[in-house]
């Protein structure tokens, strides 16, 4: 059985040599890291190792499992994959021995690959654990190895191994454990920047992400965010120079932004138009013309007893008689999506209950809202890229965005500041942040070069 396993499925495709990922894939050591960076082929290697070790393993009851901070993330990452990857002449009973309730895959020699989540820890203990690889391993919960993992794989006469990997999250346990890992002989650290995977994408990339997010999302590098949260944002470079404004266009869709609180409400108001409109703007980008930029013309914040109903009063007051063109609305997630559970005058539905009549409205929310740490990178690589080129341009009358732009500050992790959230700070520049999440969003995910290994 075991001279079969020469005979892999068609998606076992050749890779293409790296010298770093080639000694990720031989690493004899017990324990192994990869902060690679997104797209870099991290993942697809250790899917590899954890599926050929499974189907050589010769003791009882192999139990290999494939882990994720979420059951959905974990199923998305792996699954279809893993179905995809094991031969049928591994598999215990043919087809029978795959189970798509308890996402498991039985192997020839009764060693199980199981695709589980990691929000609820505990699904890691039980059974021996022989085999373990953790994807966004930063995103887990901080003290999942010491206290879940590590204990799983320590069976009496059969020591299990583990790859965690991930692109870092700022500097938390991810980092910690990485750097304590440098002194251990039982580890082994690894990690390639993706330019040297797919150069073309890298540099791509290198026009849309700011420099911390590039740095972390691309090199793979543990980055401090610590200190101001939107790091790009400069008013030399974002803000329109005295005796210039950036003022609404007639021809473009305009956009409403919203973050829902009483204390303060508020909106910004948006267009993408051509930064040709803009002689000062081309000049600061060494005389570039990157198209549409995104032009912050106004803004609602309402300090004390505010509601969604006075925001959207205003904004009609404002824009109603001027605009008519498409009126796009971005936010909060959590407000209240349209469907039959929300409950009756939550956020969304009092803002298409005002604003629908006086405007031809587009709703561009998503089901759920983007991590924080995701939202503040995006905002970041569209205020200004790593290569320099400015995406958003401030008016001066959006005093409280420039001022948020200019003062939340963040811990080494890059979560914002229990501080800034309790004062008025930070909620505007959320809710700015929804839209550039939606409109231009980071990528992500993992891929691999389809030529040798």
């Amino acid at each position: 059985m075991l001279n079969s396993i020469q005979t892999l499925t068609p998606r076992w495709t050749k890779l293409h040599y790296h010298p770093e990922q080639h000694r990720y894939f031989t690493s004899k050591k017990r324990f192994n890291i990869a902060h690679a960076g997104r797209r870099s082929g991290k993942t697809e290697i250790a899917k590899r190792r954890q599926i050929l070790r499974a189907m050589r393993f010769d003791k009882p009851q192999g139990r290999f499992v494939f882990a994720a901070p979420t059951h959905r993330q974990a199923i998305k990452i792996y699954w279809d994959d893993l179905v995809a990857m094991v031969p049928r002449w591994a598999l215990y009973n043919d087809r029978k021995s795959i189970s798509l309730s308890y996402r498991t895959i039985k192997l020839w020699n009764g060693a199980v690959l199981e695709v589980c989540g990691l929000d609820v820890p505990e699904r890691i203990e039980g059974p021996p654990l022989d085999g373990f690889v953790g994807d966004e391993f930063g995103n887990m919960k901080s003290t999942i190895w010491e206290l879940n993992i590590r204990p799983a794989l320590s069976t009496i006469g059969r020591p299990g191994e583990a790859i965690l990997l991930g692109v870092p999250e700022g500097r938390n346990h991810y980092f910690d454990l990485t750097e304590n890992a440098k002194d251990d002989d039982e580890w082994d650290i690894f990690t390639w920047p993706l330019s040297e995977i797919n150069p073309d994408e890298a540099e791509k990339a290198r026009s849309s992400v700011a420099s911390l997010a590039y740095s972390q999302e691309y090199d793979g590098e543990f980055v401090s965010f610590e200190g101001k949260c939107y790091y790009a944002f400069d008013s030399e470079l974002n803000v329109a120079p005295d005796g210039e404004r950036i003022l609404y266009d007639p021809e473009y869709d305009l956009c409403f932004s919203w973050d829902f609180n009483r204390t303060p409400g508020n909106c910004v108001i948006s267009q993408e138009q051509p930064a040709s409109k803009f002689p000062w703007l081309i000049k600061r980008n060494q005389g570039k013309d990157r198209g549409l930029v995104t032009c912050c013309i106004d803004e609602v914040f309402l300090r004390q007893a505010s509601n969604t109903e006075k925001i959207c009063d205003i904004l009609v007051e404002r824009w109603a008689h001027i605009h008519k063109g498409t009126l796009k609305l971005y936010g909060d997630a959590t407000g209240g999506a349209k469907k039959t559970s929300s409950v009756a005058g939550s956020d969304w539905d009092i803002i298409d209950a005002k604003l629908s009549g006086p405007f031809n409205t587009d709703e561009c929310v998503p089901k759920s809202n983007p991590p924080v740490r995701v939202r503040i990178n995006t905002v970041n690589a569209r205020l200004v890229s790593t290569d320099g080129q400015i995406g958003t341009i401030v008016d001066k009358k959006c005093k409280f965005l420039i001022r948020d732009f200019e003062s939340v500050s963040c811990d080494n992790e890059g979560a914002i500041l229990k501080a800034d959230a309790k004062s008025l700070l930070t909620h505007i520049s959320d809710g700015f942040g929804y839209f550039v999440c939606q409109e231009y969003p980071l990528g992500g995910g993992e891929a691999w070069s389809n030529r040798g290994f």
